[in-house]
């Protein structure tokens, strides 16, 4: 339902390997909602100061910290509703009333 492409952007070479990555995924005949709908993450921006992304959509994270962990899983999330179509239903129940 989803691609998730995890980059290292400290590599030297992590620009080649995005389009190696990307070049691969095509080859692959995937459909092109996947491809459309991938989240590009960009981890270890711990080690640059002051990092912002330079590409659009791109979250920066920083597994060892856990920098962007929460607004990387909520955008899994929302894609993964998206492409599924399902939602996420919140019920609140009395425990202690006739509806439990």
């Amino acid at each position: 339902d989803l691609i998730v492409h995890v980059r290292d952007i400290t590599h030297p070479e992590t620009t080649l390997q995005k389009a190696t990555v990307l070049s691969v995924l095509r080859n692959l005949n995937l459909p092109s909602h996947l491809l459309d709908s991938m989240i590009e993450v960009h981890n270890k921006v711990d080690l640059i100061e002051r990092y912002k992304p330079a590409e659009e959509n791109a979250l920066a994270v920083s597994a060892l910290h856990g920098h962007g962990l929460e607004e990387l899983k909520q955008e899994i999330e929302k894609k993964i509703l998206t492409a599924t179509g399902k939602k996420i239903l919140t019920v609140n129940i009395n425990l202690e009333g006739p509806q439990l």
